[in-house]
């Protein structure tokens, strides 16, 4: 008899604070295999510590980086306890939208109500996305497991924000699929917030968005093989009004995607190997009215193989390997100094030992991402203004730019055109994990180094510019602890991070740590469940001048209650008060102070 679970559970925490906070998870099984037939994950026969939370719960995230769940049969968002300012969306293992209009990315995100969330905490387990110490997120379609289903959802909170949707599953003999539809509308939000291109911020209000997103799921397996495949479209919209002599009058866009991926992976065996390819595509248009309508548009496309393996050396002894490579094609950034488009080659490799006993789990990853013969047409000052580069980890093209706050000073200032950047990153983490009876703990340690060279360029006053190499030092600490008694689990973490320029002496924006508590009650006779939460943030630096001295910005503290009541087998009603103590900033560059937000929902199921 063959039993492939995930290796290890993770504390649940749940914070509250759009991107104010890390949740920290339960990584539920992913398969299990008994006389080489699959077994449903939600029969009685098989006893999980699954835990599955609503993503809206989940994602009122940090901008943290991720890591993907491969090969889960649940719809997963996988989250990392590393922050970054930029953060890239991925979608079962593809880059979603590329980072070019972040907002939209979060908000398409958020709308999956419809589907359930596992978060896994640290640096464990790079194995379950290429790329995953630099941060990605994996959001999957359901696998159906067995049984005809239907169910819908609605949801409304503060800033008139609705949310609905359901989601359908079935088998057919060794065939199963899913499909969701969802569709999420949010007016009246007042903020300041910075342009991209600007250091003065401006007064917007009136905010109005909806997205509607479709993604369906097919399967089909034997006892040995599994295909699957994997199709997602959505579209939105975004609007508001800035007041006057804040900047344009009026701003609009719209955005629209379409994926498709599929993977064949063996399911049985000493060697289990996975093949997986995808294409996606993104097409964005905004309108820009001041004086005279602008209309631009921003195109790109994204190819995606990877190659997953898993050895089993012994019964407690497993190897796995991961590769993938990535061909990106971005068109039509329109900027101040024209448009920008290139094209490049990316690759991951993530190589891992597993050791397991019988109460103790040990990791040890090893993790490189680079360009190859990356040779890139690049303005710097768009890949600024389309927030495309990301922070700290440089997980999409153009890392450099704003990951470094010295070199994102000196692109700010002379625009880049015609470099050849090249990025590469090298790392690792170590981690045990521990659990007996109502108690587990998890610690964990990271180190990364991520090395740009740009040979030279041209900034636009005509002067050649040369950088020589620059290095950034990422590593930290995290621990969990988890105690259940009966009804009720405590879950405590923390989590230590240190990120440095190439002297070794400089923070660069990034909280130093973090702390979650929660305390969660699951009534008897399945009636519900409430959850009290505290997350708190600090040791923020801002360093964006050299000669400039550090700045420490305020901390961020959320306590945040939330509860579940289930009218009947059929029926759960669920609530929530969110409570931010501190003034935070929320993704990209808006401003906002604490407060206080309430939410309401239905679920049922038909």
């Amino acid at each position: 008899m063959y039993k492939f679970v995930s290796f290890f559970v993770l504390t649940c925490s749940f914070a509250n604070s759009l991107y104010a906070n890390t949740k920290v998870i339960v990584l539920s099984p992913i398969v299990i295999q008994d006389k080489k037939k699959q077994q449903s994950l939600s029969g009685k026969k098989i006893k999980t510590n699954n835990k599955i939370c609503p993503i809206s719960s989940a994602l009122k995230n940090n901008n943290t980086v991720l890591l993907s769940s491969q090969g889960s049969g649940y719809d997963t968002i996988s989250l990392r306890g590393v922050m970054q300012e930029n953060l890239q969306i991925w979608v079962d293992g593809i880059p979603f939208q590329n980072g070019a209009s972040p907002i939209f990315n979060l908000a398409q995100i958020q709308m999956q109500e419809n589907q359930n969330l596992s978060i896994e905490s640290g640096p464990l387990s790079a194995k379950r996305g290429m790329n995953s110490f630099l941060g990605v997120i994996d959001l999957q379609t359901k696998e159906a497991e067995g049984e005809n289903s239907a169910s819908t959802f609605f949801e409304m909170a503060r800033h008139n924000t609705f949310k609905y949707g359901g989601t359908a599953s079935g088998t057919i003999n060794r065939t199963s699929g899913s499909i969701h539809a969802s569709r999420s509308t949010s007016n009246g939000k007042v903020s300041f917030a910075k342009r991209m291109s600007e250091n003065n911020p401006i007064l917007r209000q009136s905010d109005f968005m909806h997205q509607n997103t479709v993604a369906t799921r097919i399967d089909h397996q034997n006892d040995d093989w599994q295909l699957s495949l994997f199709g997602r479209s959505g579209n939105s919209n975004m609007s508001y009004k800035v007041l006057p002599g804040y900047g344009p009058l009026d701003y609009r866009a719209k955005e629209y995607y379409q994926l498709i991926r599929t993977v064949l992976k063996k399911k049985t065996g000493v060697w289990q190997p996975s093949l997986g390819a995808g294409q996606a595509n993104f097409k964005r248009k905004d309108y820009i009215q001041q004086n005279n309508t602008q209309d631009t548009k921003s195109l790109s496309t994204v190819k995606y193989f990877n190659v997953d393996n898993i050895l089993t050396v012994s019964n407690n002894y497993h190897i796995q390997a991961n590769a993938s490579l990535l061909q990106e094609n971005y068109k039509n950034f329109t900027t101040n100094y024209g448009n920008a488009s290139y094209k490049k080659n990316r690759t991951f490799f993530n190589i891992g030992h597993i050791i397991h006993f019988d109460n103790t789990l040990m990791e040890m990853w090893t993790a490189i991402d680079g360009l190859r013969d990356g040779k890139s047409n690049i303005d710097f000052q768009a890949l600024i203004q389309q927030q495309i580069c990301s922070c700290l980890t440089g997980i999409i093209s153009g890392g450099t730019a704003s990951r470094n706050p010295s070199l994102y000073q000196l692109f700010d200032t002379y625009s880049g055109n015609k470099n050849l950047l090249q990025e590469k990153a090298l790392g690792g983490d170590i981690g045990l994990h521990y659990k007996e009876n109502n108690h587990q703990i998890t610690h964990s340690y990271f180190y990364y180094t991520i090395k740009d060279k740009i040979t030279g360029f041209l900034n636009n006053q005509g002067r050649y510019t040369y950088i020589n190499q620059d290095f950034v030092k990422m590593y930290g600490l995290d621990t969990a602890y988890q105690y259940q008694y009966k009804q009720w689990k405590l879950s405590l973490e923390h989590l230590y991070t240190r990120t440095r320029d190439n002297n070794g002496k400089r923070l660069i924006k990034v909280p130093t740590h973090k702390i979650m508590a929660s305390v969660e009650l699951d009534f008897q006779n399945n009636l519900g469940d409430i959850r009290l939460s505290f997350n708190h943030m600090g040791g923020f630096v801002d360093k964006e001048n050299p000669s400039s001295p550090q700045k420490k910005q305020p901390n961020i503290t959320t306590v945040d209650i939330e509860s579940t009541c289930n009218i009947d087998k059929n029926i759960s009603l669920y609530g929530a008060i969110e409570n931010i103590f501190n003034a935070r900033y929320e993704f990209p560059l808006t401003y906002q102070a604490g407060g206080l937000n309430m939410k309401l929902g239905v679920r049922i199921k038909l």
